[in-house]
């Protein structure tokens, strides 16, 4: 059975998902909440190479491949819908299906997009963990780095982020796409709207240091009078952070509130709590 019409298949190499952070050199840089910012965050938005089959089995075969020619091919640009590039057709639906229901086949014509481009892996990466990161992929697709497969995944409006640290190598890299329009995951996410496909959302390569912080879970709990609070956050760590020091701080208007500071010795995840005196509320 075809991956994109598997219903026992969700993922393939995808990571677990976490809260959307990242590194920066220093606090002035993390303040801003941009990541073009950060050294370690790559952008791979822009020119794609594109091909567009109006099935899989007319598409580009063994396209991944490095060395694959694709001169002749268009250039789409990314974040975008083919459909809104003159690819293909735009279906609005409301309480039908776009196409023959037969849960869990997708149609044979099922749209194909191929998608190829080049990136760089900065020297500053080195001995760092590679994440290739989809913000939104409709519906599902197959990618491939350097010729070698990185993974699969559907759920279009769900980020998919894949560990490509032991597919890249230092200097020039490419990356391969291949987007299905239609796959088992289209008949959950029938709603009622326009049907549009391709790699609609943010394309972006992240480094992490192998004792960094993996993943973060901030909670905040009153006392019974609304007034005073405490600030319980959870990190699940990278395998390589025992012996390092974690460090947690609070800031309003760029002044100190509150700090926690601590050293690690345990690869399970590190809970802390930190009081905070009347704190200002949303509402």
């Amino acid at each position: 059975m075809n991956d994109w019409e598997n219903p026992e298949l969700l993922h393939r190499n995808r990571l677990p998902a976490r809260a959307y952070v990242f590194s920066y050199p220093d606090t002035a840089a993390a303040l801003t909440f941009d990541p073009a910012g950060s050294p370690w965050v790559q952008s791979l938005n822009g020119k794609w190479k594109f091909d567009y089959s109006p099935a899989p089995a007319e598409a580009p075969e063994r396209f991944y491949e490095t060395g694959f020619d694709a001169d002749d091919w268009d250039e789409i640009e990314v974040p975008s819908c083919w459909q809104m590039k003159g690819y293909g057709r735009p279906h609005y639906t409301n309480v039908l299906y776009p196409f023959p229901v037969d849960p869990p086949r997708a149609p044979t014509d099922n749209p194909t997009g191929s998608y190829l481009r080049k990136f760089n892996i900065p020297a500053i990466w080195k001995d760092m963990q590679v994440i290739l990161r989809f913000d939104g992929v409709d519906s599902a697709f197959h990618v491939w780095v350097n010729g070698k497969p990185a993974g699969f995944s559907k759920g279009s409006r769900t980020p998919a982020e894949f560990d490509i640290t032991d597919l890249v190598e230092p200097g020039p890299n490419t990356i391969a796409v291949r987007v299905y329009q239609w796959s088992d995951g289209s008949y959950c996410e029938d709603q009622d709207m326009w049907w549009l496909s391709g790699i609609f959302r943010d394309v972006t390569l992240i480094a992490m240091p192998r004792a960094g912080i993996r993943d973060v879970r901030v909670q905040t709990t009153f006392d019974r009078d609304y007034r005073d609070a405490t600030l319980s956050v959870q990190t699940a760590l990278q395998s390589n952070a025992v012996g390092h020091m974690l460090q947690a701080t609070l800031l309003h208007d760029q002044a100190e509130v509150a700090k926690f500071k601590t050293s690690i010795d345990t690869d399970s995840p590190v809970r802390f709590d930190m009081p905070i005196a009347n704190p200002l509320k949303w509402s």
